[in-house]
């Protein structure tokens, strides 16, 4: 007899998972846990940018030395001259010589000017003079006087420079020239005046007023000048009275010479 068999079922058919697959779903990791509120952070020893570190031995190592602070070295300060300070000035007295003197008095005009012009040159150059000033000032004075007008005008600027150069050593020689500064303002031309006024203003300032008017010198002069000298003197003191910390006593001195009523 013929034996019927039922047919065999077909064989099952393995699925392969890849290998990556195989591994997510056997090792399944745990989320990471999150850092607990407030915990604080542990301090990076990480050295900054651009910050070299430094490694400390253990054990009785020594400190890394720091370089000292360098001292700012003083330098003493370099002596100022002072103005007033005699030791700081120029001592010309030897200068006068008898040659420079007898070029002042000379016959020749031209011998005269040239004797002026050195005196100048000498103060532009020294500045700051002391008071010897040998025989210099009668024969500077006799010049203001000379009958050469252009001659006598210069003469007058020199001895406005000198007045500078001297400072407060020139109350020595007003007197010597104060009497042909006011009987220069009897002229009639005006720059003539002028320059003498600025004269006057000159040895005002480093003298002192009081040196000026308590003299008989004022006095003699708005006395017996023209009326050229009196207008200039008297408008010259009503410049300078306003200005003096001494109004009081040149004001007595006018008084008691007679000037003021």
């Amino acid at each position: 007899k013929a034996v019927i068999t039922a047919p065999k079922p077909p064989p099952e058919k393995k699925v392969v998972k890849p290998a990556s697959a195989a591994r997510s779903d056997t090792n399944v990791s745990a989320p990471p846990k999150k850092a607990a509120a407030g915990a604080a952070k542990k301090p990076s020893t990480a050295p900054a940018a651009g910050e070299k570190r430094t490694a400390v031995r253990g054990g009785g190592g020594k400190k890394p030395q720091t370089a000292s602070p360098q001292k700012e070295e003083i330098l003493p300060e370099p002596p100022v001259e002072v103005v007033g300070d005699p030791s700081a000035r120029v001592d010309i007295g030897s200068q006068m010589n008898d040659y420079l003197m007898n070029e002042f008095n000379d016959k020749n005009w031209i011998v005269r000017q040239e004797a002026l012009d050195k005196v100048r040159n000498m103060l532009d150059t020294k500045k700051h003079i002391g008071p010897n000033l040998g025989d210099l000032p009668q024969n500077l004075a006799n010049r203001m006087t000379d009958s050469n007008k252009n001659l006598a005008l210069n003469a007058f600027l020199v001895c406005q420079n000198l007045a500078i150069a001297l400072g407060p050593h020139c109350k020595t020689h007003i007197h010597t020239f104060l009497p042909n500064m006011l009987n220069a303002l009897s002229d009639q031309k005006t720059h003539v005046r002028a320059q003498v006024l600025a004269c006057i203003d000159a040895w005002a300032e480093n003298a002192g007023l009081q040196k000026v008017f308590c003299s008989e010198f004022i006095a003699d002069a708005i006395k017996t000048g023209n009326h050229f000298a009196r207008t200039e003197l008297f408008n010259w003191m009503g410049r300078q009275l306003p200005q003096s910390k001494d109004y009081n006593i040149l004001l007595n001195e006018l008084l008691h010479a007679g000037l003021v009523i």
